[in-house]
């Protein structure tokens, strides 16, 4: 639900804004070939994140337990904790690939549309 974007990640935002794209399709003149791009980059992400999420969980389960054993070896644990945050990191660079992506679907005057649709959106939730 796009009206709670303050709960939302980036990954949420995303495909928020990717599903408003596709809803409006006809008020922001996309022709079929955008639309479709829309619906395949909003899915290719959604995958992607699941894939990115699973493992940073992974990692974060293989680190509690490296904390749990008798003997924590440091070096393992803070090697563990680099591939976490350099999997965070690459979900984020992804996102960001995307939303670039899905702006360059857009022409520059369907992109000022979006923007004047989203701003009336805004003003009418206060």
């Amino acid at each position: 639900d796009c009206k709670m974007a303050s709960n939302m990640d980036r990954g949420d935002m995303f495909s928020c804004k990717a599903g408003f794209i596709v809803e409006k399709a006809s008020e922001l003149g996309l022709s079929d070939d955008q639309v479709e791009k829309v619906k395949a980059l909003k899915y290719s992400v959604k995958k992607n994140l699941i894939k990115k999420d699973a493992d940073i969980e992974t990692i974060a389960v293989d680190i509690k337990d490296a904390l749990g054993k008798d003997e924590v070896d440091l070096n393992a644990v803070n090697s563990l904790i680099d591939k976490k945050y350099a999997a965070k990191a690459d979900r984020t660079k992804g996102l960001v690939k995307a939303c670039a992506d899905l702006k360059n679907i857009l022409t520059q005057d369907q992109q000022k549309k979006l923007k004047d649709l989203c701003s009336s959106c805004a003003m009418g939730k206060k």
